[in-house]
């Protein structure tokens, strides 16, 4: 939502896939993403979805689950590890959590490896996004963490869903 189209270039240049012309004519709503505590406010009739933190999942056993409170007491230090197009979002929401970490962005899209995790001590936690712990979930020890992140649709959105259900 902060962002909406950006520069209005496609990439390589901006964020757009398709011109704005065409993703208009192809779609029936666009919803904007909201992260919690974002200062963009949108009206009430638009479609909007608000992300927020709800608990971290240990990779090797996804049975394990932690408040940040837990997180935060049951470690020394914290790696916040991300390849996403706008990690800041990440790290902020970490922080907004009271989290202190040691922030590590890499490229969007991103493919991790093992020896990418070499240079962290064996008793430091590795947070991460959910979209990036699926590319790390093989070679995951109890030390990788994802947030796990709840979506909170507007009441708008939420009749607009129960009308498109009513009509099929």
């Amino acid at each position: 939502a902060k962002r909406l189209y950006g520069n209005q270039y496609l990439l390589p240049l901006g964020p757009l896939r398709e011109p704005i012309s065409i993703q208009h004519k192809n779609v029936d709503a666009r919803i904007y993403m909201n992260p919690e505590g974002s200062w963009v406010s949108l009206p009430q009739d638009k479609l909007q979805v608000t992300l927020s933190p709800d608990q971290f999942v240990c990779l090797a056993q996804p049975s394990m689950q932690y408040t940040p409170q837990q997180l935060i007491q049951n470690t020394q230090t914290i790696h916040a590890v991300t390849g996403i197009a706008h990690p800041e979002r990440f790290f902020n929401m970490l922080k907004s959590m009271g989290i202190s970490c040691v922030s590590h962005a890499y490229p969007d899209h991103y493919q991790f490896t093992a020896e990418d995790f070499m240079q962290y001590s064996s008793d430091s936690t590795i947070v991460m996004t959910e979209k990036d712990a699926v590319k790390c979930k093989i070679f995951a020890t109890h030390q990788f963490w994802a947030l796990k992140l709840i979506a909170q649709p507007n009441t708008r959105l939420i009749e607009q869903l129960n009308s498109w259900v009513n009509v099929l």
